[in-house]
């Protein structure tokens, strides 16, 4: 039957299963939910390895290490699947220590000593465990196997030594840090966000948690408290990022809030076995899932803070923030109360009526999660990667090298080339990895390939011979003197017969080898005589589905891409009006404001 602690893994389920971050990561084809299924799977085991050694005994047996085999060998494969899993690792060992350090070294508990310790390390237990980790991390493997068959994308050519520890350390992602300080600190470690993921509503419950599980097993409670913290200072230590890319330390933070909805399993626990602390845990909650968010603007100004003291809703009532204190206090009160009594009160009715508080607090507190945050993961009616990347292909010259920056430029293009076959014959280079080899001889053209697009029988046939020539002679610069810019200007001149186009980051990140203008939401040489005429059809035939005003949740990366559409535009109305087209600048400026509101300022002058 379904117990208490089938009700409290059911309650951190739901409670996963709707925040914020793993439902962002679980709607597209990214990893991190991967990771988080690998987190979920070795915390289980582990857990299920305390059950086996307890009922073992202190000596423990071959079940109960099997286990340990067992998340040994998912361990292998946790750390293919993302680096950040390898942060994990101390603490598994902790837990693992704490359930019964004799696992690693059944030295006597007196007179210890390192001569001791030596003696009494279990070799046999680390040698199988070190076998089946190394024979689950053995699936990396695959890098160099499937690189040898030439894929489409052929990220690292991993076909060689250094080329696989190129793709396997992650060199082709930089750690660029900010300069630390306290105030980068501070705002480093905002990212991580109980609130934004669960609701306010989790706050108790967490805290309640953590109680319940140092009560009952302190084990799992100080590993659990210790997981959480040591892996939110080492994603903030170790990535370090800049004020503006704060936002992409959130996804690693998954594991972390998976530990946490472990936790909050334990406040389950109390409400069902606990005569005071569950009832408080169910006043605590429910109020704060039906009065909604606690109004920190108005506890910022009183706190001599800068901030606006937003009001409350209830029902549709509007009410001062201030009343919100004493709502809850009375909320909370009176359910704890309420809870209490019928706790501890004998017949059916009095239990059936705590049971109902209880249904209440496992449907309302997963139901608040969907609320809060299902607009914000919608992305039914998301068009903006896809239809910006449709649209620099489809409105680039025949034959365009198409010079891109960072995973949001790229990859959206090359799905629509290798999925969807679209503009195969626009060669794609990914601007940040020209200095290096493989990026280099992945588009290097095959000299035995007939030219010309009649010879071109299928897609695949097309890609191949979409490369460029003179390959060999930037190959010859010692890949530390390669320079981007520089590379470009080369590339341009040993292939006069193919236009070059650059999309927007590209465009104001390196020096371009020539002067370069909007076409579109790409940019390349000026043609004088067709140039208005070109501009007037892209635009007319661009699609951008929602847009400026979007009613979707965007990301930032997605915030970012709707600006640029305001910033190109911006850049073309500036070139009309050197051209004499007063009434057509006017047009784009007006655009461009509705996607980059904070152009208004340079632009208010052109507009009437």
């Amino acid at each position: 039957g379904v117990g208490v602690p089938e009700l409290s893994g059911i309650f951190g389920a739901f409670a996963f299963g709707f925040s914020y971050t793993n439902w962002a990561w679980g709607v597209v084809s990214k990893f991190y939910t991967l990771n988080a299924f690998i987190v979920s799977c070795i915390i289980m085991l582990l857990i299920r390895w305390r059950k086996a050694r307890i009922e073992e005994g202190d000596k423990g047996g071959s079940h109960s290490l099997s286990y340990l085999y067992v998340i040994a060998f998912i361990c292998g494969i946790a750390g293919v699947v993302h680096i950040s899993q390898f942060v994990l690792f101390p603490v598994y060992f902790l837990f693992i220590a704490l359930v019964d350090w004799r696992v690693f070294c059944d030295a006597p508990k007196e007179n210890i000593t390192a001569a001791s310790l030596l003696a009494g390390l279990n070799l046999r237990t680390f040698i199988i465990a070190a076998f089946f980790f190394l024979f689950g991390h053995s699936i990396i493997m695959h890098l160099p196997l499937r690189a040898s068959q030439d894929p489409l994308i052929n990220w690292g050519v991993a076909t060689d030594w250094a080329s696989f520890k190129w793709v396997y350390n992650r060199e082709g992602y930089p750690t660029v840090g900010g300069a630390r300080s306290l105030p980068l600190l501070w705002a480093q470690l905002q990212s991580f966000d109980v609130v934004r993921e669960f609701t306010w509503a989790a706050v108790p419950v967490i805290l309640l948690g953590i109680w319940a599980h140092i009560k009952n097993d302190w084990r799992t409670g100080v590993t659990l408290v210790f997981g959480c913290m040591f892996m939110t200072l080492v994603i903030v230590v170790m990535g370090n990022p800049v004020m503006e890319n704060i936002f992409l330390l959130e996804q690693f933070y998954i594991p972390v809030y998976i530990m946490l909805c472990v936790l909050m399993g334990g406040a389950v626990w109390l409400v069902l076995t606990t005569k005071f602390a569950g009832p408080l845990a169910i006043g605590l909650t429910i109020p704060l899932i039906l009065l909604g968010g606690v109004p920190m603007g108005f506890i910022k100004k009183s706190l001599g803070y800068h901030a606006s003291a937003e009001r409350m809703f209830f029902a549709g009532i509007s009410y001062p923030p201030a009343l919100y204190f004493v709502f809850i206090l009375v909320a909370a009160g009176m359910i704890t109360y309420a809870g209490w009594y019928l706790f501890n009160r004998a017949g059916k009715t009095a239990k059936a009526a705590y049971l109902v508080l209880f249904i209440l607090l496992m449907v309302l507190f997963p139901v608040n999660e969907l609320k809060a945050n299902y607009w914000k993961n919608d992305r039914s009616a998301n068009f903006i990667a896809y239809d910006m990347g449709n649209a620099e292909l489809t409105f680039s010259p025949e034959f365009a090298v198409l010079f891109t920056w960072g995973d949001s430029g790229a990859f959206p293009m090359w799905y629509l080339q290798d999925v969807e076959q679209k503009r195969p014959d626009v060669l794609l280079v990914h601007t940040p990895h020209l200095p290096l080899d493989w990026f280099l001889k992945s588009l290097r053209r095959s000299p035995d390939e007939a030219g010309g697009k009649s010879a071109m029988a299928d897609y695949k046939k097309l890609r191949d011979y979409n490369g460029i020539k003179g390959i060999e002679q930037l190959l010859s610069v010692p890949e530390d003197y390669r320079d981007p810019a520089e590379f470009i200007s080369q590339i341009a001149s040993m292939n006069p017969e193919r236009p070059m186009t650059f999309d927007y980051s590209s465009r104001y990140s390196v020096n371009m080898p020539s002067e370069v203008f909007p076409y579109g939401i790409t940019y390349r040489k000026l043609d004088k005589a067709r140039y208005v005429e070109d501009n007037l059809r892209i635009w007319r035939y661009l699609v951008t589905r929602g847009l400026p005003e979007p009613t979707i949740s965007e990301d930032l990366d997605e915030q970012k891409a709707v600006t640029i559409y305001g910033y190109i535009r911006q850049d073309l109305g500036k070139k009309y009006i050197d051209m004499g087209y007063a009434n057509l600048a006017e047009e784009h400026f007006v655009e461009a404001v509705k996607y980059a509101p904070e152009l208004w300022s340079t632009l208010e002058t052109y507009m009437k």
